[in-house]
């Protein structure tokens, strides 16, 4: 006869080893925590943000005309998306390294550097996660330097502002280490139920008479436990 269990089985399963379960979670969270905590190296973040225009005059931005205002926010925003494309070029790149005199690749500079548009503006926020503080600096504010060159060399009326520069902080970001031992107790937790689950409902052993009822089995007799002499003159003495 096949078994079905329902979740109040599974529940009372778990209850069972509860222990077993938080033992499981506290260990697997402390791993994560720990190695974070101790082999994951800082890293250091600063961010700036440029604004895009599709016109090298800064009155065009804010003409009276409602209607040439919308065209021209619609068109500096569609410049925008082209200019992250551009931005992100190994020759773009090739350049801040030349600039920049950084000594890495042109593919790890670009690995750190991270675009993307603010809120659907032409603002375009630009964000540097490099090993120390020093190489943070320097990628952000060489790209910040060339960038302006860059778009309005490659596209015709199109020009890129500076609207926050970057700061120079010596405080490593967070490495997450609450977030890895949240993770690694909610793993801790899953793996621990799924093998007492599998345990406890492939155990096909008869341990209680209510156990024969799941097989539409029932109890004639039951041989009670009696104690021996032992135990019942230690109880009456």
């Amino acid at each position: 006869m096949e078994e079905k269990f329902n979740i109040v089985d599974i529940s009372l399963a778990l209850l069972k080893k509860w222990w077993i379960i938080l033992i499981s979670m506290f260990l697997i969270a402390a791993i994560f925590y720990g190695h974070t905590k101790l082999f994951v190296a800082p890293v250091y973040r600063t961010n700036a943000s440029l604004y895009v225009s599709n016109s090298k005059s800064d009155n065009s931005v804010f003409q009276e005309s409602s209607e040439i205002s919308l065209n021209t926010l619609v068109t500096s925003q569609e410049l925008l998306k082209t200019c992250i494309e551009i931005l992100g070029t190994d020759r773009f790149y090739t350049r801040v390294k030349d600039v920049s005199k950084l000594n890495f690749s042109t593919g790890y500079l670009k690995s750190m550097v991270r675009m993307e548009q603010k809120n659907e503006t032409n603002v375009l926020e630009v964000s540097v996660t490099a090993p120390d503080p020093r190489t943070a600096y320097i990628l952000i504010e060489t790209f910040l330097a060339c960038a302006t060159d860059e778009i309005e060399w490659i596209v015709s009326g199109g020009s890129i502002k500076t609207i926050d520069h970057a700061t120079y902080s010596t405080t490593p970001s967070s490495k997450g280490a609450t977030k890895k031992g949240i993770i690694g107790a909610i793993i801790g937790f899953i793996i621990s139920a799924a093998i007492i689950l599998l345990i406890e409902f492939t155990d096909s052993r008869i341990k209680s008479s209510s156990d024969l009822a799941q097989y539409g089995l029932y109890i004639l007799a039951e041989v009670p436990s009696v104690p021996d002499e032992e135990e019942t003159s230690k109880a009456t003495a």
